[in-house]
């Protein structure tokens, strides 16, 4: 997470009780001058969109899964946008950004999307 972090001790005790795929999860709080290269997903807190495409550049070409609530994140080079959809948590994806990085998202991971995008 960096930037604000809008979920607290719930995101850490979601993953210690119910590890993604039984696989150990390391969850970390970072500074604006942290590496973020090395992370393997990424949540961009709206805090940051002032400092958004300096994050997201150095990232370009680096395969790591960039999240965020951010309005407009997937418009902006985002891979990732959660959107409240009639107070459902969804999610749109930009695909062409995702694939430039080096990332396959599941078929079964974009079927449940509410918008997959690609440039036009």
């Amino acid at each position: 997470v960096t930037g604000s972090d809008p979920f607290g001790p719930v995101l850490d005790a979601t993953v210690a009780a119910d590890p993604p795929g039984g696989r150990a999860v390391t969850i970390r709080r970072l500074a604006p001058t942290d590496n973020t290269r090395t992370c393997h997903v990424l949540f961009i807190s709206s805090s940051e969109e002032p400092r958004l495409a300096s994050i997201l550049t150095p990232l370009r070409m680096v395969d790591v899964l960039t999240v965020s609530d951010m309005p407009g994140f997937v418009q902006r080079g985002g891979m990732m946008e959660f959107v409240n959809d009639r107070g459902r948590i969804r999610f749109e994806v930009q695909l062409d950004v995702a694939e430039t990085s080096g990332l396959m998202l599941s078929s079964d991971l974009l079927r449940v999307a509410r918008n997959v995008r690609r440039a036009p």
